[in-house]
Formats: C-alpha cells, sequence, structure tokens
C-alpha cells in the first residue's frame, strides 16, 4: 500500500488499481471494496440508477448510506475529446472525484469521496468506479418542494427560496464550475425553505474553467428549468430566478438573451425521443 498526492491510501492489483480515503478504510474494508475486481463485480444492495453505461447502487455501512458509481462501458469519445484538448485520458471516475473536489475546495457541498478506482491499461474505454458518502439530513430537490410545499406557498419563503437556488448556481459559474446535468434531483435542500443550502451530486461530466461562458450557463440551467418540478414552472418563477441569477432589478438584453436561449434548448431537447421517456409530461 502506497498513497497518492491527494492523499488516498492506493491498493493495487492485476485488475487495477482502488484509492481509499482514510476516513472510510473500514467502509471501504467493510462492503470488499479495496480491490478493483471485487468492486467491479459487487452485488448487493439497492439500485439507484442502471443503464448500458453505468451503474449506481446504494448501500449501508456503519449506520451510514453510501453510493457505488461503476462505469462499466464508458464511451471512448470522452477519452478522445480529452486527447484534443490536450490532457491525459482519465477515468470517469477519476473525473468526478476530481470535479468533487474542485467544488468542495471552492465552498459548494458535495458528496465526500470514500474510494475510487480504475482498470489497469492505457485502452480509451477503462472501467472504474467511485464510492461516495451520502449527504447527510438532504433532499433532492423535487421532493423537498413536495414535503415543504405549503411552506414554499408563501411569497416571502417562495422568493428566498428561489433566490438562494439562483445564487447557487450563479456562484458555481462564477467560479469556472459547469455541471451539463445540473438536473434539480441532482441538487440536494438543507434547511427551512427561507434560508435553503444546497448541494449537489453526479459530477462526472462537470468542468472546471477559469470562467463560465454563456454556453454554459445556458446548458446547466436547460437542464435545471426541463426538470424543475411543476410548482416552480410558473413564468413569474423563472423571471424572479434570472433575475436573482443576474443580481438585477429588471430583464437587461444578457438576461433576456439567456433565457431566449434557455427556452430554445429546452424545446430541442425536450423533444429527444430519450429525454421524454426519461421525463414523460403529465397529463393536465
Amino acid at each position: 500500500m502506497d498513497h497518492d498526492p491527494a492523499g488516498f491510501e492506493c491498493f493495487d492489483t492485476a485488475s487495477g488499481r482502488v484509492h481509499v480515503s482514510p476516513d472510510f478504510r473500514d467502509a471501504a474494508e467493510g462492503l470488499s471494496l479495496r480491490r478493483f475486481g471485487e468492486a467491479m463485480a459487487f452485488i448487493g444492495g439497492e439500485t439507484v440508477d442502471s443503464n448500458r453505461k453505468r451503474s449506481v447502487v446504494r448501500v449501508e455501512w456503519g449506520g451510514r448510506a453510501f453510493f457505488l458509481k461503476r462505469f462499466t462501458r464508458p464511451p471512448a469519445k470522452d477519452a478522445l475529446f480529452q486527447l484534443l484538448r490536450g490532457r491525459r485520458p482519465r477515468t470517469h471516475a477519476e473525473v468526478e472525484m476530481e470535479m468533487i473536489r474542485a467544488f468542495r475546495a471552492a465552498g459548494f457541498d458535495a458528496p465526500e469521496v470514500a474510494a475510487w478506482g480504475e482498470e489497469s491499461g492505457r485502452g480509451l474505454r477503462r472501467r472504474s468506479f467511485l464510492l461516495t458518502a451520502g449527504l447527510r439530513d438532504a433532499l433532492p430537490l423535487p421532493l423537498y418542494v413536495e414535503r415543504n410545499a405549503d411552506a414554499l406557498r408563501k411569497p416571502s419563503a417562495r422568493g428566498a427560496f428561489i433566490g438562494a437556488l439562483a445564487g447557487f448556481v450563479r456562484g458555481m459559474h462564477d467560479a469556472g464550475l459547469a455541471d451539463p446535468d445540473l438536473y434539480s434531483y441532482h441538487v440536494f435542500v438543507r434547511g427551512a425553505p427561507s434560508q435553503p443550502s444546497f448541494a449537489i451530486i453526479d459530477l462526472h461530466r462537470a468542468l472546471k474553467r477559469e470562467a463560465s461562458s454563456l454556453l454554459d450557463s445556458a446548458r446547466d440551467l436547460t437542464a435545471l428549468h426541463l426538470t424543475m418540478p411543476p410548482a416552480f414552472a410558473s413564468r413569474t418563477d423563472k423571471v424572479r430566478f434570472l433575475l436573482r441569477y443576474f443580481r438585477i432589478g429588471t430583464m437587461s438584453p444578457a438576461a433576456r438573451r439567456l433565457a431566449r436561449k434557455i427556452l430554445k434548448r429546452s424545446k430541442r431537447i425536450g423533444e429527444r425521443k430519450k429525454f421524454a421517456a426519461l421525463f414523460p409530461k403529465k397529463k393536465p
């Protein structure tokens, strides 16, 4: 066993290398995740998400929830994209680990990385996995809105909540952080509706740049716009969000341009069969 520059304990086998946080050594050992082959063959837990490229299961250890995400068929184009940008090809697990650290370093709440591992070799489609500790006392945004529906009907609490959410996203972009998977169910909420705090999960496609562009903003806000609970779908709520995002009192030309870009992207993405299957329109 040795240690990597990030302070993780490293365990090498013929199949791959696993990096374990000293704070979660017992969980990784108890769940038999210190060997890459065992992690990828793990059976058990509750399936949270699964498709042909990756799977996520929820497991319990020591009274705490953990989430094991396995990237089983990573697209070669992702590694090629990194090569074209002059970067070393990295596995999805390494990218997400680095982005979680970037978000947390910038002051944004995100899950703690308990362990991560990647397959041996230099191929463009190396498998990998990431184990994160579940966020404490936080709910996905749609569930939070549902459980706090009465409080959020009050104009003051509603305005404070929308303003805080807009401030959270604007703070990300000001820090050069962007996430095209900024779906509402990837945003977690704690606290009262009048004083909420936010956290973010699922960052394997997130980016860190010197500054976020209008395209980054439109892409991220489109994901949020398309998946916001119906209770926050009114034009008033959306305008209020943009005003708080731009920190202005009335809609400026820049805010209108962004709004048009979001609506245009939303229409295009919402018509895709894949998206329509994931988020079917509810009957009135």
